[in-house]
């Protein structure tokens, strides 16, 4: 399983039209999903769902029941549908969804956003293409975008990555989830992508438990965004970091204050949640700093250090990943604003 760096995470990539009932499809009901589960190769070489179309064309509960039998995966993996008594609990709840007319209201607005997904699409198959040179082992998780009526934003594992896409619309669109705006300005579709290699980075990003000082939840979390920027390549630092960019020049700008802040009130030994949660945590601002400087500021300052000890000490990625001694990757990074 991946550890969760911050939100529950989703995702989806372009394939062929939901009405295509011959390549959008996957065999039912099996005794093993791993082996029956069937789709055809797509255009993009991922596999991809459109749940959310499949849902909102449905005439009555009796095609929501096969969509979700055609769907095992999304079905079990996400819904956990065996863990309900009857089927016709899930069954109703998509249907009344469908129904709905502010719900249709919202999945017409989803699919002018979204459109065909193709270019979510490339990104995607490009970051999983990285990760396999990286390590062969990796398996593309099938792919799923649906709505859910505002309840789940994403969900990643090693088998799916599911995507609700309504809570993807931007922060100024009418509709739009329960955050705060300094989060909602991360709920855009360009930050999809990035969400769910942060999420997949988990499960390379090796951790000593025991240590439970800001440098170490510093590093963890630059860790993360260090993998996310060798595998999505040319994607702006801005979406690595969750920073508008006119925040990020700030940030760069004010650095040198930022790292002595760090270093005068000896916070990198910190081991009170309290305070940890202060630079790592989900906040507008980092006031203790300033009034300009962004929450989660400590994640962006570890991924500087793991940059520099990257480049110091000429290490691999996945060596970078592994490495579990934050002590060693902040000793060795000889970090210093430029």
């Amino acid at each position: 399983m991946y550890r969760i760096i911050s939100a529950t995470i989703l995702l989806s990539v372009f394939l062929l039209s939901c009405s295509d009932k011959k390549n959008n499809t996957e065999t039912a009901p099996p005794k093993n999903i791993e082996k029956t589960e069937q789709s055809a190769k797509k255009p993009l070489g991922i596999e991809i769902y459109r749940l959310e179309q499949d849902i909102f064309n449905a005439k009555s509960k009796l095609e929501i029941k096969k969509i979700l039998d055609k769907h095992l995966y999304f079905s079990e993996k996400f819904l956990k549908r065996s863990q309900y008594p009857h089927d016709s609990i899930l069954v109703n709840a998509f249907y009344e969804l469908a129904v709905n007319p502010s719900m249709d209201s919202i999945f017409q607005i989803t699919q002018d956003v979204f459109g065909d997904l193709y270019d979510l699409g490339s990104q995607l198959e490009a970051a999983f293409e990285e990760i396999k040179k990286v390590d062969p082992k990796f398996r593309a998780p099938k792919v799923y975008t649906v709505m859910t009526g505002m309840g789940n934003d994403m969900f990643v594992n090693d088998s799916i990555v599911v995507i609700g896409l309504e809570f993807f619309l931007a922060e100024n669109c009418k509709y739009k989830p329960q955050l705060p705006l300094y989060m909602l300005k991360r709920y855009r579709k360009e930050y999809i992508v990035p969400m769910i290699i942060a999420i997949i980075s988990g499960k390379y990003n090796e951790t000593d438990y025991l240590d439970n000082t800001l440098a170490a939840e510093m590093i963890y979390f630059g860790k993360s965004y260090y993998f996310m920027e060798k595998i999505l390549g040319n994607v702006p630092d801005s979406l690595i970091a969750g920073y508008e960019q006119s925040v990020l020049d700030d940030v760069k700008k004010n650095n040198k204050i930022i790292w002595a802040h760090f270093i005068e009130k000896n916070l990198l030994y910190e081991t009170k949640n309290e305070v940890t949660n202060r630079y790592v945590g989900e906040r507008p601002i980092t006031y203790e700093i300033g009034n300009k400087c962004p929450g989660r500021i400590g994640r962006w300052l570890g991924w500087q250090i793991v940059r520099s000890y990257a480049e110091k000490t000429d290490v691999s990625l996945m060596e970078v990943m592994k490495e579990k001694d934050a002590k060693k990757i902040l000793s060795k990074s000889k970090y210093k604003p430029g």
